[in-house]
């Protein structure tokens, strides 16, 4: 009867432990099997730029007869890629889009300006060096505020609006210290326009090294490729190798006459401009398409 007791006793101590160990394992073992639909990153970058040269008021045309050939910008940026568990993963692992605030100066800012930026961006791998390493574009476009215009710097040439469009593009290397963190470096340039849509508007664009570190917050805690070793099956929304982009547009802008000494002048108002775009597009890769277009255009003016 002992010898019963103290079986039953033994296994008891033997399932109660058994289910204490259950119960302590990690919640990151928990969720790691169940990977997350989208991953977010949060980073900080600098851009030391090389202003291209191309107005007179740039290169030494303004009161302190100075040339102005640097910016220098800081940014703070969060963004979003599909996570492994997300159905386009397979076809898009790399893609990533999310929005940036930054803060730049000139080496005469009093001149030109401190603009601040909102932009949105997105790019994708172009090339799969090593396991942490890969080639990346990226593209970005907003809206950039504080610029100094010639109603209060007569000699300001470039700029005729406080407001202006932001456009560039950058080819960068990523490469991954750890499973949170990236360090990314490479080339950007940078346009700064009004559009035309107040004079003047020779724009200010802008060329140099880009450096920045991100933080993954809900990446898995094994170190991973950026891409599957093996290629992937194509997801069935993107499984088609033709596809068609229709694209409408509309805009206002300034037109300019020469007067008698043979300087442009704006005529007064705006004038309206309208069109229409018409692709057709034959996939590559999952990721790069090449085709054809139409473009048709009307303008007011």
């Amino acid at each position: 009867m002992k010898l019963l007791s103290g079986y039953r006793l033994r296994h008891k101590i033997i399932a109660a432990a058994t289910l204490i160990s259950a119960l302590s394992v990690s919640p990151s073992v928990l969720t790691a099997q169940t990977p997350s639909r989208y991953e977010a990153e949060a980073g900080i970058e600098f851009r030391p730029d090389w202003v291209f040269p191309t107005n007179p008021f740039f290169k030494g045309a303004n009161r302190k007869k100075e040339r102005i050939d640097f910016m220098g910008e800081g940014a703070l940026s969060a963004q979003m890629k599909f996570g492994e568990g997300h159905k386009l993963y397979s076809s898009y692992p790399n893609l990533y889009q999310g929005f940036a605030i930054g803060l730049g100066t000139f080496s005469a800012s009093g001149m030109v300006g401190s603009p601040k930026s909102l932009f949105l961006f997105q790019g994708n791998e172009v090339w799969r060096i090593s396991d942490r390493l890969g080639m990346f574009y990226e593209w970005e476009f907003g809206a950039s505020m504080g610029w100094t215009t010639n109603r209060t710097e007569p000699q300001n040439c470039v700029n005729g609006s406080s407001v202006t469009a932001r456009l560039g593009l950058s080819l960068l290397l990523k490469y991954e210290l750890s499973p949170r963190f990236t360090l990314t470096g490479g080339l950007d340039v940078t346009h700064f326009s009004n559009g035309n849509t107040r004079a003047p508007n020779a724009g200010t664009n802008v060329m140099g090294p880009r450096i920045a570190l991100s933080y993954k917050f809900n990446r898995r805690s094994t170190l991973k490729p950026l891409t599957p070793n093996a290629p992937q099956e194509r997801d069935t929304l993107t499984n088609k190798r033709l596809s068609y982009d229709l694209l409408a547009w509309g805009a206002a802008h300034k037109r300019y006459f020469a007067d008698s000494d043979n300087k442009p002048q704006p005529l007064p108002g705006a004038f309206a401009s309208v069109g229409i775009c018409f692709s057709h597009l034959y996939s590559l890769t999952p990721n790069h398409s090449l085709g054809g277009s139409i473009d048709l255009q009307g303008d007011e003016a």
